[in-house]
């Protein structure tokens, strides 16, 4: 045969394409003859040879066709297909093997008719039925494409032509939707519309529906997109109608034009992405304006029977001009209730949001009040009264676009039985009151025996309640704050003397009255803030070290005292307050440390324990409870306290966990306290008579790169007064005749409690999948080889690997008593295969033992990554405070392609943290929590595409990290790096930028070392970090 054939074909414009093609080396006759005909017969090598009219009626078949063994059943050796008898639709059969696919098109003068064709697989016959729909007379030409496997590197290639002739008008035309395998293998069924890809929205009209049945386990999501593959907000509404057993999917055009219709599937079990179904175009017309469109919806809405009144037909709440709030309004079922939040960029504002019901409409009255202009989204939810025991399920969301706010206001803080019991309050709705004012109350409160309210910590009865109204009238007065604590403590302590006198002799309760102190634990984790709380609450003078360092932590338990040095009556007698700050209970690993709090407090005897996190800590509150329980038996007051309260958004999450965990001491009171010039009243929450919770800033919070906004100093003395009013006569009573009966109970009192040492030890945690090049990475970024590596395909790190780098400090001269620093470059096993709690617990048993400096995470363009995973362990990190850097490597290794998807995901998952704050040296930057860029760790060297790249990004990913550090995480990075000579010589003109090192100081650095710059530099950067830490 020629040659020709197996190197190349012709194109469609006829022009020769060069493309080797194995399958003419040796091809069969009986296949060569469906698509070449030799002029000579007997190069047909055919036992009976075939003329030229029999050739012309053969279907045209490719070479793919017989390598991946199809076979035309229908029609049969014949090129010409026939419309089914009596219908406007002709069928092709195909049988094939399990993993063969099929697609096709339908062409009328090489333009392909949209709707024209269908195919499904019947598993039973292996066999592919192929349907095709003309719509109009003429000669149609059907292609079927085939390929191997369900992998998307398999291209489909063109297996057989066929021929469909219509030479009289079709009577009753039709089409078919875009339909996918998925559709077949969930056994979905379209109800309507039928017989149609094309539905037409005209005329007035504002929706298209698409009805279809499913298994009961199966679900469905929809989405609309416009020609340009844009999806519509609010585009899609898709609900299973309970009553007619189907899913009903709505879909709303914006505007005249082209849409997709594009319906998804999966089954109820499956944890993964939905997949495409089935789509159907739509060809709006006339669309009036404003258009319909429709709000998030889920499951839940359509189950509960919800129905929403107002806003109707549209997916955006309305915002009156010069408003301070907005509503929605929603009908429900009798035994449904419902609750709403108001979110701003992804965090929600306390008391902005209010759900009561109407009962004169019998509706529920949603009220939204934002805090600043912007886009806002409006969250509904809802549950059965019989299901009380669980929490709420979003059944809506409403975008709110607030342009122009008069006023901000927050509502009434309201509780559960508010919506339970379908109460309302029409005034007032502004949840901060004036002070020295007569306000009216007017309220709905269906059913109650009795009303009462607390004005100002005073019960007093309600007057003008009429079920289910209330009408009556308070006076606010000024929210009272005593801020002489210690004053009033000694009343207390004085009349104490007074008791004991009635009982004891004089000497024994002098001896009581002298021993006279109240301890105070602190209990926490590291930098939480307990040593700046303790400062706060010993009238601000400085008594505990205070650090912001991520090295500051309580490594010991430390007594500060506050003395009462007031002037003093005759008959009063001066007292101490001891407050004994505590190592952080992450620590207790085991049974002994909660044993040893324990017998501490026994030894203490304190009249208050203060359990302290801040926004974004590590808390375990299940560490906490055998405490709060063992002090509940010993009747020692216990106060959780959100330390930092403006240091995170987190800080209402933090309160409610704490409000949840003293649920067992008693009923829940909230006290407010003014915080004038501010309208906010600071509340604090009082469990029964043995617990509080309350937020505290216990130093002025300023962070410039935030807001220019500066805050104060708040709920400090909030909290000392709380606790000094708990401890009533009767508790001090009972602490002093403990004190009689322990006569020796001063002198046991031991300062060191836990001691552990200061050791300057640091960590560098590097993940990823296997193969990705950590190894190598940790090589390049020390400068030297630290870490063992491999280019063989089974070599990964099997183990946790730790690499240790001991520095002395270049500043301490006396070697013996030189601080060391330790750093530890851990280096993780492949983490595919890990979880969530793998992720939290492997940084916690890290932070145990050492101060993470950074977080590095690899991924190369070639390699496996779970996005999920990366997420855990960013979202980990960041509540950690350790400094993420995400890095591409081997970035030469996977393509241009697979290089930029690796990015664009890094970036993807940073900005739901912080956004974007700078890009520069092809590193991305976000703020001071993270980083992402690519690098080439080793040189790389493609020899068959004569391609060499040296090392590149090292220097600036070591700069990058460098620079977003701080204090003393600086140093041991810094230390971690002191060997890459590299870095040292080639960073040197930024390192002294960014430092703002003069130019004269560098060049007389680097006369007096010489050659050595890198030696120099290095020393020259860590004095500089030194002075200013």
């Amino acid at each position: 045969m020629e040659s020709t054939w197996a190197a190349g074909h012709l194109t469609e414009q006829k022009a020769f394409q060069r493309e080797l093609n194995s399958y003419y080396f040796l091809p069969r006759p009986n296949e060569m003859i469906d698509h070449h005909l030799p002029e000579n017969e007997k190069w047909q090598l055919l036992r009976q040879p075939i003329k030229m009219e029999q050739y012309l009626q053969l279907p045209k078949i490719h070479p793919i066709y017989f390598q991946l063994n199809l076979d035309l059943i229908s029609p049969r050796h014949q090129v010409n297909v026939d419309l089914l008898p009596g219908k406007p639709i002709a069928l092709v059969l195909i049988r094939a093997p399990s993993d063969v696919h099929l697609i096709a098109d339908l062409k009328l003068h090489n333009q392909k008719i949209e709707g024209g064709h269908r195919l499904k697989f019947d598993d039973n016959k292996q066999m592919h039925y192929c349907y095709f729909a003309p719509n109009s007379i003429g000669k149609y030409k059907i292609t079927i494409y085939a390929k191997q496997g369900d992998t998307e590197k398999e291209t489909y290639g063109e297996a057989l032509n066929l021929t469909l002739n219509v030479n009289q008008i079709l009577k009753n035309p039709i089409s078919f939707p875009e339909i996918w395998k998925n559709f077949f293998d969930l056994n979905l069924n379209i109800i309507s519309p039928k017989n149609t890809h094309l539905i037409k929205v005209h005329n007035g009209q504002t929706y298209a529906e698409i009805l279809i049945q499913t298994p009961n386990d199966v679900e469905l999501l929809g989405r609309l997109v416009n020609s340009h593959g844009e999806k519509i907000e609010g585009g899609h509404q898709v609900f299973y109608d309970q009553h007619k057993s189907l899913w009903r999917c709505k879909f709303a055009p914006n505007y005249d034009g082209m849409f997709n219709a594009e319906i998804m599937a999966k089954k109820k079990s499956d944890t993964g992405l939905y997949e495409s179904a089935v789509s159907f175009k739509i060809d709006a017309r006339n669309i009036p304006t404003p258009p319909l469109s429709y709000p998030i919806t889920w499951s839940p809405f359509y189950e509960l029977g919800l129905k929403i009144e107002a806003p109707r037909n549209r997916a955006t709440a309305v915002w009156p001009e010069n408003a301070s709030y907005t509503e929605i309004r929603m009908s429900a079922p009798n035994n449904v209730e419902l609750s709403c939040d108001i979110e701003f960029n992804g965090s929600k504002n306390e008391n902005c949001a209010l759900a009561q019901f109407d009962n004169d409409k019998q509706q529920w009255q949603l009220l939204f009040a934002p805090q600043c202009t912007g886009l806002h989204k409006l969250i509904i939810y809802a549950r059965r009264q019989s299901d009380s025991q669980t929490s709420f399920n979003a059944v809506a969301e409403f975008d709110l676009n607030v342009t122009k706010l008069r006023k901000t206001i927050k509502f009434p803080l309201t509780y559960a039985k508010f919506q339970t019991n379908k109460c309302r309050i029409y005034e007032p709705l502004h949840g901060t009151l004036k002070r020295d004012a007569i306000l009216p109350i007017h309220c709905v409160i269906p059913g109650a025996d009795d009303v009462d309210l607390q004005v100002d910590s005073q019960w007093m009865k309600a007057k003008g309640y009429k079920d289910p109204v209330l009408r009556t009238e308070i006076k606010v007065g000024k929210p009272k704050c005593n801020r002489n604590t210690l004053g009033n403590l000694a009343k207390k302590v004085t009349n104490v003397q007074n008791s004991l006198s009635k009982d004891l002799y004089q000497p024994e309760v002098d001896y009581a009255i002298e021993k006279i102190q109240f301890n105070i634990l602190i209990v926490g984790s590291p930098r939480v803030g307990k040593s700046e709380l303790i400062n706060a609450l010993c009238n601000g003078k400085c008594r505990a070290e205070t650090s912001s360092s991520l090295n500051s932590c309580t490594k010991e338990v430390r007594c500060y005292v506050l003395e009462d040095d007031r002037q003093h009556k005759s008959d009063e007698q001066p007292f101490k307050i001891n407050f004994y700050d505590t190592p952080g209970i992450e620590s207790w690993i085991n049974q002994s440390g909660k044993k040893t709090m324990l017998e501490f407090i026994e030894e203490k005897n304190p009249v208050c324990l203060i359990y302290c996190a801040s926004p974004g800590s590590f808390a375990d509150l299940k560490q906490v409870h055998p405490v709060l329980e063992f002090c509940k038996s010993k009747d020692i007051f216990c106060a959780l306290v959100c330390t930092n309260m403006w240091s995170g958004s987190n800080r209402h999450m933090v309160i409610k966990e704490f409000e949840k965990e003293l649920q067992f001491f008693g009923e829940q009171i909230d006290k407010f306290a003014d915080q004038s010039p501010s309208q906010t009243h600071h509340k604090v929450s009082f469990f029964g008579k043995g617990a509080l919770c309350t937020m505290v800033n216990s130093k002025e919070y300023h962070d410039p790169d935030l807001s220019d906004k500066r805050m104060p100093v708040q709920g400090i003395d909030e909290l000392i007064h709380s606790i000094m009013e708990s401890l009533d006569q009767e508790k001090l009573l009972a602490w002093c005749y403990a004190v009689l009966h322990r006569r020796t109970y001063w002198e046991k009192i031991n300062n060191i409690f836990l001691a552990t040492s200061m050791a300057k030890e640091y960590s560098i945690v590097v993940c990823g999948s296997a193969r990705v090049g950590k190894s190598t990475l940790v090589n390049a970024i020390c400068g030297k080889k630290v870490a063992r590596t491999s280019s063989s395909l089974c070599s990964h790190t099997e183990r946790m690997e730790k690499y240790i780098i001991n520095r002395n400090d270049i500043f301490t001269n006396d070697h013996d008593n030189s601080v060391r620093y330790t750093i530890t470059i851990y280096d993780t096993p492949g983490i595919e295969s890990w979880t969530e709690e793998h992720v939290r617990s492997y940084l916690s048993n890290i932070m145990q033992t050492s101060k993470p400096v950074c977080m590095i995470y690899c991924a190369s363009p070639g390699s496996f990554a779970r996005l999920d995973q990366l997420q855990w362990l960013v979202n980990t990190c960041i509540q950690s405070n350790i400094f993420c850097a995400l890095v591409c490597t081997n970035k030469y290794s996977g393509g241009h392609e697979k290089r930029t998807q690796v990015m664009q995901d890094f970036h993807s998952l940073l900005t739901r943290y912080h956004g974007m704050t700078r890009d520069e040296n092809m590193i991305k930057y976000y703020g001071d929590v993270a980083l992402c860029t690519a690098v080439n760790s080793i040189v790389y060297e493609d020899r068959d595409l004569c391609v060499r790249k040296e090392a590149e990004g090292i220097n600036e990913l070591i700069f990058g990290i460098l620079t977003s550090l701080k204090d003393d995480k600086i140093v041991a990075w810094c230390y971690t790096v002191a060997d890459n000579e590299s870095f040292w010589t080639k960073m040197g003109s930024k390192l002294t930028e960014f430092f703002k090192i003069s130019q004269p100081v560098v060049e007389k650095f680097f006369q007096e070392h010489g050659k050595e710059i890198a030696t120099a530099l290095f020393g020259l950067i860590m004095t500089v970090i030194k002075r200013k830490m």
